[in-house]
């Protein structure tokens, strides 16, 4: 399944119906075969939870408001994801593509994907649905979330925050996200340093060559962000933005201008400010700068020796 978007599957007003489904159990360990999913093509498939008479829809994803239908081969297992490292507000609902509806499959599947990473819809999102109470119900009753987790959520929910379904929440150093070039990307932060967990919004606006003219005017590529080493940051605490992949070309704005310059984006590499420097970010010592700023949330990113290893590639 390509990391790229195909067009053709932009939802229609005369996408086909999909059949209802019933999930009992999204544990991994307690699937049924009755919780097996086709979403092949589907616009926004209503899903059963438990013994509900009503439905929750769920949606593959929007990009410049238009809604796209779930990609073909999309057969397998909701699922709930939170490692037991990780913040309790980064548990996220997954879907598991499988050969069969034999739940023995699902240790042999794959992970649906959305521009490169695992499609999910966070549980800060799920848990604000106006119809989340059967979900809720059996969240709790196979131990995937305490009633506190739920309660961090109800009280995050109550501060500002723009989580939505398919919001891209971060809380580590190395964890990738999808960033379309741009003029600004806007990313969620998990806050863990105080008594209760909390998000906080960050917008990074992108290098112009002016007020009218961004560096990159489209494409897109999937990154993470980490730490500084670079020697002239030494003694700084700077977060700069490493590139994990290309995901759609990037088309640069043509060099028209005898005296421009600008940087290659390179798999591998820092995303760049000019020729010669990196785009970073310094988290200010000055507590009385921080909350002025579009990214003081991203010093509450924190590095998880657990993780190494398990956010790039993407697991199956």
């Amino acid at each position: 399944m390509s990391d790229v978007l195909d067009k053709s599957m932009i939802a229609r007003p005369q996408a086909g119906a999909h059949q209802n489904s019933s999930v009992s159990s999204l544990h991994p360990k307690l699937i049924t075969r009755e919780c097996y999913l086709d979403f092949s093509h589907a616009r926004r498939p209503h899903v059963y939870y438990g013994t509900a008479t009503y439905s929750n829809l769920v949606d593959y994803g929007r990009v410049h408001q238009q809604q796209y239908r779930f990609p073909e081969g999309t057969h397998g297992f909701l699922y709930y994801h939170s490692p037991e490292w990780a913040p309790r507000l980064a548990g996220q609902l997954r879907f598991r593509i499988t050969s069969s509806p034999n739940p023995a499959s699902f240790s042999s599947g794959t992970d649906l994907k959305w521009h490169g990473i695992p499609w999910q819809r966070p549980l800060l999102a799920l848990s604000r649905l106006r119809d989340f109470d059967a979900m809720e119900d059996i969240l709790l009753r196979d131990g995937l979330v305490s009633k506190d987790t739920l309660l961090a959520c109800d009280k995050s929910a109550t501060l500002r925050s723009g989580v939505y379904g398919s919001s891209r929440l971060i809380y580590a150093f190395g964890q990738p996200f999808h960033m379309k070039l741009g003029w600004v990307f806007k990313l969620c932060v998990i806050n863990t340093s105080g008594d209760k967990e909390s998000t906080v919004d960050v917008l990074w606006w992108l290098p112009r060559i002016d007020v009218r003219k961004p560096m990159y005017p489209n494409g897109s590529a999937i990154c993470c962000f980490e730490l500084s080493k670079l020697p002239e940051h030494e003694g700084t605490r700077s977060i700069v933005i490493r590139v994990l992949k290309v995901v759609e070309p990037i088309i640069r704005t043509p060099q028209d201008v005898s005296d421009l310059h600008l940087p290659e984006i390179v798999e591998g590499g820092l995303l760049m400010k000019n020729m010669t420097e990196v785009i970073r970010y310094e988290v200010p010592e000055d507590e009385k700068r921080i909350h002025v700023l579009d990214k003081w949330g991203l010093r509450y990113l924190k590095e998880y020796p657990e993780a190494v290893g398990s956010f790039w590639p993407p697991s199956p």
